[in-house]
C-alpha cells in the first residue's frame, strides 16, 4: 500500500519542492487552500498531513483541528 500524503500551502512554489522531494512511489496530494482540502480529506484517508500555518481563510492549526475531526 502506498503511503498517503496531503500538503497544503497556499505558496505554489512551495507545493511544488515538496512534491520534488518525495518518492515517485507515494501518493501525494497537494492543495493550494485548506477548504478544498477538506473537501477530499474524507476519500483520501491521508497516513499524513503536512500543512502551512499562514494562509488565507484559515490557519494551519485551525484546518488540522478540522481534519482531525474528519
Amino acid at each position: 500500500m502506498k503511503p498517503v500524503i496531503v500538503y497544503v500551502d497556499d505558496e505554489p512554489h512551495n507545493l511544488t519542492v515538496f512534491e520534488a522531494s518525495l518518492p515517485d512511489e507515494w501518493d501525494v496530494h497537494l492543495y493550494d487552500s485548506a477548504v478544498s482540502a477538506l473537501k477530499d480529506l474524507r476519500q483520501l484517508t491521508p497516513w499524513v498531513i503536512v500543512s502551512d500555518q499562514r494562509m488565507p481563510v484559515m490557519s494551519g492549526l485551525e484546518f488540522l483541528e478540522l481534519a482531525v475531526q474528519l
